[in-house]
């Protein structure tokens, strides 16, 4: 085989890797890494020197002894223009910050490498796969990884659509409609596709990319450390080393877990020894919450597509983390079907879509493969669809909106073009188009993409230039626009700038708010404490005008996690509030740190949080130190503190002024003191200093 007939497939995961090709005998197969093992950990490591990077099962192994070289789980931060971590610290190596990309990009290089060692010549294309909810920054990033490892980049393709794509080559002669379920280490993913005989069709698709399998090893990670709490009073997570060891007992606990009916789980920390006994009830109990977002997103994609599961042929499992018993019980249960897991490998089927993508691009591009190919596989048409809505921000009644152009659930690539630009004063030289992706009619519950500026428009009078501006969606569902003078059909330059701050644009328009809900779980919030905080949180969000505000929830213990994202939807969050439960310690800074990085990661809105806490955090400097780097990216911090165990020093410290502490002696009066904060709030007077 030549060079140029190899197009690598590259599943780029959260926790693990895989790559694939397709041989000179049309067959798709996985290309082993140097240990023989068919996928490779997505997990990065520094050495001592410069250009010492370690990528895959030695990484991974490497965390327990040097948990500040390694770094894990980079796909839930690619597209990020700047990631921090390890309470507030970058990923900082060698003098030198590393974007997710470059570090996604060591992964894919490795790829590539082992490719290039079983192939035995260079590799210079491949298709590499995405979540179907990828936005543009995280697509465009994806790319620019694979540019940084040395490929080429023929198509980026999402990962339910790669999986369908490598069933469907071996029912090529049933049509049927399928219903993909692709739940990764760090993402989750549903599309609804129909397979003929010459054409895979996507339907629509949903999905969340803060939800996989580390989700899941987390909640293992929080029981045995609230049972180690409860049998020694001490927290093992205090050491990062046995914080390392413990993530990876849990992960192996999850994967024992999917066929046996109990696990234990050794903890070694502080001198200490404690096994720890997990049943397969108990662990399905513990992330019923996390079931339970994959079942409402189920709900979603059908409404969405006007279907019903009595209208789907076959389940296709994608992701290892459907490997869960609970998984496939969560599926029969909603459809009344058997759940076959021998349809395709959940580990392989996307990298060998990928590949089998690959293959068929090829034989667009190469003409003496397009009779070959076309004799191998039945299916020669792949239809994709838009998985977000592209808006642009307009101006209307006094406040933003965003106005629609391209529907989610389009076939991709495709356009949509408005004529209805007209310049607004004389010799107006430029015209400014803002972005949004998203389904909400308010851009500020949306994500805010970059700008585009067009120049060089002709000086005429206010009113007298008609630009249309075309809108679209490329194959790999990556966003393009373009402008021309209507009346010359000259196309105008453009300067892509960032992302804008909407309330630089105009004044005096309406505020929105993201607010963060930050409650204390700690063991010591236990029993009627947390019932009570409960009913205050519930009675916030009541009070809160969702319409034009978002919420989310974190929940702080032993370990800190988002329980809900930010979201405008009532239901949503009472289910994420009524799910708290207690775990331990108190680890506020955490807390802070992923409100900052992650709750607020894509906000443009002003933003508030409203911290409840019983007591004192395991690490005050660390608290106070994120408090200030919150505080500093214009996060308002309202503190509330219940109880003679709180340091009303410390609170007022942390909170942004004064005035924005808050002190109850009984849990039961929280409620008051939330309603007060959410009139005030709801009031538009925002005092971010």
């Amino acid at each position: 085989m030549r060079t140029e007939d190899i197009v690598l497939g590259i599943d780029l995961g959260t926790t693990y890797s895989a790559v694939a090709y397709v041989n000179e005998h049309g067959k798709a197969n996985l290309i082993s890494n140097s240990l023989g093992d068919k996928i490779t950990p997505s997990v990065v490591m520094f050495g001592d020197k410069k250009d010492d990077i370690i990528v895959g099962q030695e990484a991974k192994d490497s965390a327990e002894l040097y948990p500040d070289r390694v770094i894990e789980f980079v796909k839930r931060e690619i597209g990020k223009n700047a990631i921090e971590v390890r309470d507030g610290k970058p990923f900082s190596f060698w003098g030198h910050n590393y974007s997710p990309e470059e570090i996604s990009s060591f992964i894919i290089k490795q790829l590539k490498n082992d490719a290039e060692e079983h192939l035995g010549f260079p590799v210079e294309n491949a298709v590499i796969t995405v979540p179907a909810y990828f936005n543009d920054y995280e697509r465009e990033a994806t790319i620019n990884a694979a540019k940084l490892a040395g490929l080429n980049v023929l198509r980026i393709i999402n990962e339910p659509t790669a999986a369908a794509l490598f069933y469907g080559y071996q029912k090529t002669n049933k049509n049927q409609k399928a219903f993909v379920f692709d739940l990764g280490g760090g993402t989750f993913d549903i599309t609804i596709l129909q397979i003929n005989k010459n054409e895979i069709k996507v339907i629509g698709t949903n999905g969340d990319h803060h939800l996989g399998g580390k989700d899941w090893d987390d909640r293992i990670l929080e029981f045995i450390t609230d049972q180690f709490l409860t049998e020694y009073g001490v927290d093992p997570l205090d050491d990062q080393d046995v914080k390392a060891d413990i993530r990876e007992r849990a992960e192996k606990a999850k994967i024992h877990l999917s066929d046996r009916a109990k696990t234990k789980i050794i903890v070694n920390a502080h001198g200490k020894k404690l096994a720890v006994e997990l049943s397969q009830e108990k662990f399905k109990d513990l992330t019923s919450d996390l079931l339970e977002r994959c079942n409402d997103l189920c709900k979603l994609v059908f409404d969405e597509c006007n279907l019903n599961w009595d209208e789907i042929d076959e389940i296709i499992l994608a992701g290892g983390s459907t490997r869960m018993p609970m998984v496939k019980n969560m599926l029969n249960l909603l459809s009344k079907k058997e759940i076959r897991t021998d349809l395709v490998n959940p580990d392989e089927c996307v990298a060998l879509g990928a590949a089998i993508q690959g293959e068929m691009l090829k034989a667009k591009t190469i003409p003496d493969y397009l009779s070959q190919s076309n004799k191998k596989y039945g299916i020669t048409l792949i239809k994709d669809v838009t998985t977000h809505s592209l808006g642009m921000i307009a101006l209307k009644d006094g406040a933003f909106k965003n106005s629609f152009i391209i529907p989610k659930n389009e076939t991709i690539p495709c356009e949509k073009s408005r004529n209805d630009f007209v310049t607004s004063y004389n010799d107006q030289g430029s015209l400014d188009i803002y972005l949004v992706q998203g389904e909400s009619e308010n851009p500020y519950h949306c994500t805010i993409l970059d700008s585009y500026e067009f120049y060089d428009i002709p000086k005429r009078a206010a009113g007298a230039t008609r630009i249309e501006v075309t809108f679209r969606y490329n194959a790999n569902g990556v966003i393009d626009v373009s402008a021309v003078d209507v009346s010359t059909s000259k196309v105008l330059p453009y300067i892509r700038k960032e992302k804008p701050n909407l309330e630089d644009l105009e004044t005096g328009i309406s505020k929105f708010l993201d607010i963060g809900l930050l409650i204390d779980c700690s063991g010591s919030m236990g029993g009627r404490p947390l019932t009570d905080a409960k009913q205050a949180a519930h009675r916030f969000v009541e009070k809160i005008n969702l319409n034009s505000n978002q919420v989310g929830l974190i929940s702080f213990g032993s370990k800190a996690q988002i329980r809900q994202l930010l979201t405008n939807k009532q239901s949503s969050l009472f289910k994420s509030i009524a799910s708290l439960s207690t775990m331990g310690s108190t680890n506020m800074s955490e807390a802070l740190r992923i409100a900052r990085n992650d709750l607020f990661c894509y906000s443009n809105n002003d933003k508030v949080l409203v911290m409840l806490t019983d007591g004192y955090p395991d690490n005050l400097n660390a608290t106070l130190e994120e408090g200030n780097l919150v505080k500093n990216n214009d996060i308002r911090i309202i503190t509330i503190g219940v109880g003679s165990g709180v340091d009303e020093k410390f609170l007022k410290r942390l909170a942004t002024t004064s005035e924005d502490y808050h002190f109850v002696n009984e849990s039961f009066e929280l409620e008051s003191t939330f309603l007060n904060i959410a009139t005030e709030l709801a009031s538009g007077k925002i005092k971010i200093i």
